[in-house]
């Protein structure tokens, strides 16, 4: 059990890491895009207010009844003109930002290295002590338990000090990695309490597990988007971490259902788009392990967590699709798909096809009953 609570550790510590390496290929792929279809819109304003702004043909000047010009001082009708257009000034392209990855990760290395150190000590800190006989495991569950908050409590602390608030290097992330440490060590600790020497009951467990979920998500709103990534995914895994033995998936569904809809509503809240990845294949993989169940309810269960993940598409997309939709030359191009993932409108049908599967799967394997078929249509 020991060996399998290492594993997991080191699993927490890359799902905290590892998602910024990937935000480095998603972000060159889509970079080029943003910035040719950027280039494009100026063009396109540049030439309207060209177009606009062009000087109207001046009047000769006038002549008398015997064809000589009149004298300058001569009073002279003016033939009305038209009123000059005032070309509308170019609209400020929304900002965007400069941030690249590539070169954040090369100058920060040291700081994330820090960070895993830190998970590192929250996890194994008493290793040495249990093993001189000086402490047992509900005493190294509470000191990781303890570690943990510390940690969580000195990221508050130091994003106060003004050396963070106004560093430009790496020194400004330090407050996220702290707290992204201080995470893992509670992640530890309620694991060790639940699915590894059973202090508390599995359900204890995991409402602990899911409360550390969300206080996750919660930090990554102060510290940084980095923080969300644990957060979601221990959401996700929390019912396989708590020592449960077996069991009916099909009550939790709610809670999948709800943890989807928060994870949407942070992505509408801050942009960070490609946290949807984590939604679709965690809504989706908890789904199809529903839609395996054998129990009579199970059509409804699944039928009812289908139509709330389409509700949810349907309002992830609400606000995307009112507005004009410009594609670029390559929108059929995998790797403009792939970057352009998070947004708003192509999320919404990924829900709609995950619910309309979920729904034709149960259908076909239970004869596709009056609720399948009702739910599909």
């Amino acid at each position: 059990m020991e060996g399998f609570a290492i594993l997991g550790a080191i699993v927490l510590i890359w799902i905290l890491v590892g998602p910024i390496f990937g935000i480095i290929g998603m972000n060159n792929a889509n970079r080029a895009t943003r910035e040719l279809m950027d280039v494009r819109a100026e063009l396109r304003r540049l030439r309207r207010s060209l177009d606009d702004g062009a000087p109207e043909p001046t009047a000769s000047q006038p002549e008398t009844e015997s064809g000589r010009p009149a004298p300058a001082d001569a009073p002279t009708s003016v033939p009305p003109t038209r009123p000059e257009r005032v070309a509308p000034p170019p609209k400020p392209a929304r900002a965007r930002p400069s941030r690249d990855w590539e070169r954040l990760i090369a100058a920060n290395w040291m700081v994330w290295a820090g960070g895993l150190a830190l998970a590192f000590g929250g996890l194994f800190l008493v290793r040495v002590a249990i093993d001189a006989g000086y402490f047992g495991p509900l005493q190294r569950t509470i000191a990781a338990a303890l570690l943990g908050g510390g940690l969580i409590a000195a990221a508050f602390r130091a994003q106060r000090l003004d050396t963070i608030k106004t560093a430009k290097n790496a020194v400004r992330f330090v407050p996220q990695v702290i707290a992204g440490a201080g995470l893992v060590s509670l992640y530890g600790a309620a694991i060790a309490s639940g699915l590894m020497y059973q202090f508390v009951p599995p359900l204890v467990a995991f409402a602990i597990i899911a409360g550390i979920s969300a206080l996750a998500v919660a930090l990554s709103m102060r510290f940084g988007p980095a923080l969300a990534v644990p957060g979601l995914i221990g959401a996700y895994l929390a019912p396989l971490l708590t020592g449960a033995e077996g069991g009916s998936i099909l009550p939790v569904l709610p809670y999948f259902a709800l943890v989807t809809g928060a994870g949407l509503t942070l992505v509408r809240l801050t942009d960070w788009r490609w946290l949807t990845w984590i939604l679709v294949v965690g809504a989706g993989f908890w789904g199809l392990v529903a839609t395996a169940s054998n129990e009579v309810i199970t059509p409804l269960a699944v039928a009812a967590y289908a139509l709330s993940l389409a509700g949810m598409g349907v309002f992830f997309g609400a606000r995307d699709a009112k507005r004009d939709l410009v594609l670029p030359k390559n929108q059929l191009n995998p790797r403009y798909i792939a970057a352009g993932f998070g947004s708003s409108q192509l999320a919404a049908h990924i829900f709609w096809l995950l619910a309309g599967g979920l729904i034709l799967l149960t259908g076909l394997q239970a004869g596709a009953g009056p609720v399948d078929a009702g739910a599909l249509a």
